[in-house]
């Protein structure tokens, strides 16, 4: 059936009987988002599911089907289209109209990416694809974890929500990383950012990290313009104010003890920093997250 395109500006028909489990890494603070993933989530659907978007829509969608066959077209008022069963991963990029669809019970694990995340940046000029979800029960899992613990009544200093959103970044970036194949330099200073993330305590410049990467520090330079939109020091400060919200979010520790963790010294030198980044002062950032939390029931 082709549905009316002067009708529709985005269109999502969720069946009654059907269950989502979706989490999100949104945070306090004016909206902004400190995951390169905007929403994600694991969904048991009932025949009639159906989903249109237009290309006002601004995120990445990656669906990979567990169970059942969902049903593709490229544009609403066209008919046609193709089915994609079970085991498929579909990438659909922002910008473009398409339209899925479900007339029996359909399970997906499903990512909507942030376009201008630093992680996503390769995938620019890329068009829809499609292939084997190979990493499925993998990211289903994770997803389930997270889900859960969204909904805990008792919360730990484990910092789980960041680890566990963070891990499945670096596996999605490996499954769609070989659909834009990268140059030597910037594999170098991909993984040269990989390895900084988990040690941002350390006194980084940029000729310790062009050493580490293999490559001069103008390449660096401008292999970091290219995949992330800013300088090496200027990505090494996003990560750390992120690495700073999320353990702010997620945990108790003192803003000395935060501040150590993330390579900032002190916390007076994390609040000045965290303010002019976030735009919001840690407490005041920990106090909403806090309030969102209680508010959703979290």
């Amino acid at each position: 059936m082709a549905v009316p395109v002067k009708n529709i500006t985005r269109t999502t028909y969720i069946p009654k009987g059907s269950v989502e489990h979706i989490v999100s890494p949104s945070i306090a603070g004016g909206g902004k988002h400190f995951s390169s993933i905007d929403l994600m989530g694991v969904s048991y659907l009932v025949p009639g599911y159906l989903v249109v978007r237009t290309p006002m829509y601004p995120y990445h969608v990656l669906l990979m089907i567990r169970r059942g066959t969902l049903h593709f077209r490229d544009h609403p008022s066209e008919g046609g289209g193709q089915d994609f069963g079970r085991g498929s991963l579909l990438f659909l990029p922002a910008g473009t109209w398409y339209l899925y669809s479900a007339d029996a019970p359909l399970e997906l694990v499903w990512f909507h990416l942030c376009p201008e995340a630093g992680e996503w940046h390769f995938l620019r000029g890329i068009g829809r694809f499609d292939d084997a979800a190979v990493d499925l029960e993998c990211l289903r899992s994770l997803i389930s974890v997270l889900y859960r613990e969204s909904n805990a009544t008792v919360k730990d200093e484990s910092g789980l929500s960041w680890y566990g959103v963070r891990m499945i970044e670096l596996l999605l970036r490996r499954i769609l990383i070989r659909f834009a194949p990268e140059a030597e330099n910037v594999k170098r200073v991909r993984l040269l950012f990989e390895s900084i993330e988990v040690a941002l305590e350390k006194k980084w410049t940029v000729t310790v990290m062009a050493r580490q990467a293999g490559i001069s520090p103008s390449a660096l330079f401008s292999v970091s313009r290219n995949c992330f939109g800013v300088s090496p020091m200027a990505r090494l400060h996003e990560l750390r104010m992120n690495a700073a919200a999320n353990l702010l979010r997620h945990t108790t520790y003192k803003l000395d003890a935060i501040a150590s963790m993330v390579g900032l010294g002190c916390g007076f030198s994390l609040s000045r920093a965290f303010r002019k980044f976030h735009g919001i002062s840690p407490r005041d950032y920990r106090n909403a997250s806090a309030e969102n939390r209680d508010e959703s029931g979290d």
